[in-house]
């Protein structure tokens, strides 16, 4: 039989708690296996809306995906307050609440999130 002291246990608790606690929407607070599902411009606007106490701000992303999403798939995503713009393959177009980012990432369907890009034509040379 394997002896656990007390506080080893209370240890695994408290980290546990501070990667689910909901405000730990900052970089630094995420588990290492959902900020690898983040850009890094991402991560720096989670950290700063988080700083301002601004998570409640929608942010424009870009989900990729495992696959195509199911119906049931969308609505847990929806349920996290996923508005889904456009669907193409494995990839969605969404506006996602900056607090929900970090379960999002969670979701085992989700490979990678990141911040929508503006993109500008090509000059002429």
């Amino acid at each position: 039989m394997t002896r656990v002291s007390a506080i080893g246990v209370i240890g695994l608790i408290l980290a546990a708690s501070a990667c689910s606690h909901p405000s730990s929407a900052t970089p630094g607070l995420l588990p290492l296996s959902i900020q690898s599902k983040l850009d890094p411009e991402l991560l720096l606007r989670l950290e700063e809306l988080g700083k301002v106490g601004r998570l409640d701000e929608k942010l424009s992303v870009l989900i990729r995906t495992v696959s195509e999403i199911k119906s049931d798939q969308e609505q847990l995503l929806q349920e996290k307050g996923v508005i889904i713009n456009s669907k193409l393959g494995v990839i969605l177009s969404a506006v996602v609440p900056a607090r929900s980012i970090q379960e999002v990432a969670a979701l085992e369907f989700v490979l990678r999130i990141e911040m929508t890009k503006k993109l500008r034509p090509l000059s002429k040379p």
